[in-house]
């Protein structure tokens, strides 16, 4: 038989041979892009369930079964909260108690993004968490607040103040007990306080305030590195800070290194160092961050077990959790004449924005102390954009 003229073109166009074959294997391609996008979505949605179930266990946990119901409705709460409507529950967690430990369980389903051409038109995602009263670990939290000259400025020191007194309330609420808090006020030294002249490797001068100057030591080629090292002898002990002194080279009479706002805690509770703060903190200076946060490290090392003043106390990281946060405006002065090796780096930012080795000697520091399981929160006010790539 032969077929019409058009019959026989439309067969030999190769163009239409490519369209009818796209159109065979368009769709297959096509679902399975789709459910690899699906994958993916679902896969981050199942993250974002994990972390929550994972904070509702510690949460239940930390009430404990002794007064199961609360433990669950409030765990409830801050899983529905932590998912904050991104995934739809299939019905409420589930709660399995063993002695002091909780188990939570919970289901929930997305719509399918190519629902249609895989067949399914939703998807499922489960998670599970175990935790006891002892995996609901206490908590040691030290604060490094910038209290110089600079933070005056837009209310940075009231933002400062709020945001501890925020954490604190937060941190308040979570927890039955367990919690220890300090606060390091910082300029361009730190007051250790009067009552601590032990740690001096010489005798205290008169009129002295309680301010140190930073213990600095040389270690692979570096000249100020900071560490945690215990005040046990006259090489770990630290130098008093002389009354009235100022950078010399800043040769600006009126520009004390140091505050009068010693530091505060460990308290055992929030109420406690949020009382200890309403009067405020002393403001002056220009800012060390590097050693305010090495001061927040000390707080927090079990290298100084017992120096506090408080019973059991820094903790070992496998008991507790430690937080140091830092909270400044990045503004200093005191990097243009300190932290300087003679390196390249040196070069300043300019008046009041600092030096790259002087926030790279933070960097350090805080390095350090993350070795120490200690978690980094940085708290950058609006103020110098020069520091903000090493916050």
């Amino acid at each position: 038989m032969k077929l019409p003229g058009f019959v026989r073109r439309f067969f030999c166009d190769r163009k239409a041979q490519v369209a009818i074959q796209l159109a065979v294997v368009a769709a297959p391609f096509l679902a399975l892009n789709g459910a690899a996008v699906d994958f993916a979505h679902g896969l981050m949605r199942k993250t974002e369930l994990q972390n929550a179930v994972d904070a509702a266990a510690l949460a239940a946990a930390r009430i404990g079964p002794q007064e199961r119901a609360r433990a669950e409705q409030e765990a409830s709460a801050l899983l529905h909260a932590s998912l904050d409507g991104r995934l739809e529950l299939s019905g409420p967690p589930s709660f399995a108690w063993t002695g002091d430990a909780v188990t939570v369980e919970a289901e929930g389903h997305l719509d399918s993004l190519f629902g249609d051409l895989v067949g399914d038109g939703s998807l499922a995602v489960a998670a599970d968490a175990t935790a006891t009263a002892s995996s609901a670990r206490p908590t040691e939290i030290a604060f490094a607040i910038d209290v110089t000259n600079s933070m005056a400025s837009g209310n940075n020191d009231v933002a400062a103040l709020n945001a501890i007194r925020d954490t604190l309330e937060r941190l308040d609420n979570g927890q039955t007990g367990g919690l220890r808090a300090s606060v390091v006020p910082f300029t361009d030294r730190v007051n250790i306080g009067t009552h601590r002249s032990a740690w001096l490797s010489v005798a205290a001068p008169s009129g002295w305030n309680g301010c140190v100057e930073p213990r600095e030591v040389s270690h692979a080629g570096w000249l100020h590195w900071l560490r945690d090292t215990r005040p046990s002898s006259s090489a770990t002990r630290f130098l008093p800070t002389a009354p009235g002194r100022v950078i010399s080279t800043l040769n600006a009479p009126g520009l004390p290194a140091c505050s009068n706002s010693q530091i505060l805690g460990p308290f055992d509770s929030p109420s406690a160092l949020r009382s200890a703060l309403n009067g405020g903190l002393n403001r002056t200076g220009t800012g060390r961050m590097d050693d305010g946060m090495a001061w927040a490290w000390r707080l927090l090392s079990t290298e100084w077990t017992g120096l506090w003043g408080a019973t059991n106390y820094p903790r070992p990281a496998s008991e507790v959790r430690k937080i140091a946060v830092l909270i400044t405006d990045g503004h200093t002065t005191a990097y243009q004449f300190e932290v300087l090796n003679g390196l390249p780096a040196d070069t300043s930012y300019g008046w009041n924005n600092g030096a790259p080795n002087g926030f790279a000697n933070l960097v350090r520091v805080c390095d350090q102390m993350k070795d120490d399981e200690i978690e980094i929160f940085a708290i950058f006010l609006r103020g110098n954009a020069r520091i903000a790539s090493f916050m």
